[in-house]
């Protein structure tokens, strides 16, 4: 079943038209959820938090009111239909791997992707301005030192970065996507375009939020690249969590899946099929 996603934007300023996305609206398993900016989970309004946010905080605490209350009666269209010069709602994207997830949890894991401060760009395609730091690298890289590097090695042992191939593996290349151009770990191209990322899911419950955000950053590009490029193949390159994943890590792996394919760096057969797949590709005429 699909999972469909809202984002509530907010324009302070409309003549400039720079908008901030404020909130989530989640449809899912036929049920309706929203998360907002500035409200508990217990769903009372955090005035401080608002007051910080909005140069007139009443007239968001009046949408918010009405948004939960459209929520609470299942009418989406009300929540699409309100519309004015500072507030709105718009279409974002679809996760079709959900499954039986609690909708809070969904709701939740979007809302980290597309509101909160430190989120990184929109997964499935949503409509969310692309964040990167000053060297235009890709958000939460810090956290993949370990699985980056193993699978750099790998490839050079290989021999997949020389030029001695009609199609080597080509590190940080530029690679245009509908909306930005991207400069991904790895890419090869031979008929098709490869891009290849990594990520780590063994890290600790403290960098979990980081881990949502890499996830999401990944998810944005690779279906930015597909949608200029119709061809390519994603691939994530991930080292597994410890025991039992957490809600965290579950939804990175749903997400993920949705745009790329998955490979286990752990697992022997999984990492030699990539790199005989990989040594395929650089040396093939086509």
């Amino acid at each position: 079943m699909t999972t469909e996603c809202w984002i509530a934007k907010f324009v302070a300023d409309p003549f400039r038209g720079e908008t901030k996305n404020v909130g989530v609206f989640v449809r899912h398993n036929d049920c309706l959820a929203t998360k907002l900016i500035g409200i508990r989970e217990d769903g009372v309004a955090d005035n401080r938090k608002i007051r910080g946010l909005f140069s007139e905080p009443d007239v968001f605490n009046q949408w918010q009111s009405y948004w939960q209350r459209c929520t609470k009666s299942q009418d989406l269209d009300a929540i699409l239909k309100g519309t004015t010069a500072n507030f709105s709602v718009v279409e974002g994207g679809s996760l079709s791997d959900a499954k039986n997830d609690p909708i809070d949890d969904v709701c939740n894991f979007l809302y980290s992707l597309v509101v909160s401060e430190s989120g990184a760009t929109a997964a499935f395609g949503l409509n969310q301005e692309t964040t990167f730091d000053a060297d235009g690298e890709a958000p939460s890289s810090e956290i993949t030192p370990e699985v980056s590097a193993a699978l750099e090695s790998s490839l050079v042992s290989a021999g997949l970065d020389s030029d001695n191939n009609p199609h080597p593996i080509l590190k940080n290349y530029p690679v245009t996507g509908r909306s930005a151009e991207h400069r991904p770990s790895f890419s090869q191209q031979n008929g098709k375009l490869y891009v290849i990322e990594s990520i780590d899911l063994s890290v600790s419950m403290s960098k979990q939020k980081t881990v949502r955000e890499r996830a999401g950053w990944m998810a944005f590009m690779f279906s930015d690249i597909k949608d200029f490029h119709p061809e390519t193949q994603s691939i994530s390159i991930i080292r597994p969590e410890r025991g039992e994943p957490v809600e965290a890590v579950r939804f990175v792996r749903q997400v993920l899946s949705t745009t790329s394919e998955i490979v286990d760096w752990s697992n022997d057969d999984q990492r030699r099929r990539f790199l005989q797949e990989r040594t395929r590709v650089a040396i093939s005429l086509g």
